[in-house]
């Protein structure tokens, strides 16, 4: 099996943690290298990578997508609120002729 991500040992090289982990001590893989199946299986690999990190390589697309629409969104509401203040102010000045 090949790592998909950098892994790390921890400092009893009982375990391995992604890159970037607290308890990241050695390294023992980057991304290309060989990992035998003995080692894979001892520490919970699937296809290259820890368990768990395919969800959040899954999640960060879509984290991403939703931070965009946000900002789309954000945009479009000052967008309606200065629509809405000029229609307000523009609503306000012809009210203010018909009283003269």
């Amino acid at each position: 099996m090949q790592a998909k991500e950098r892994l790390f040992l921890n400092a009893d090289k009982t375990k391995l943690v992604k890159d970037g982990d607290k308890h990241a001590a050695f390294l023992y893989a980057v991304p290309g290298d060989e990992i035998p199946e003995s080692a894979a299986s001892k520490f919970g690999l699937v296809d290259g990578r820890l368990k768990g990190s395919d969800k959040a390589a899954a999640a960060e697309p879509r984290k991403q997508a939703e931070g965009e629409a946000g900002l789309k969104t954000e945009k479009e509401t000052k967008a309606a609120a200065a629509n809405k203040e000029a229609k307000a102010a523009a609503n306000k000045e012809a009210k203010g002729g018909e009283n003269k």
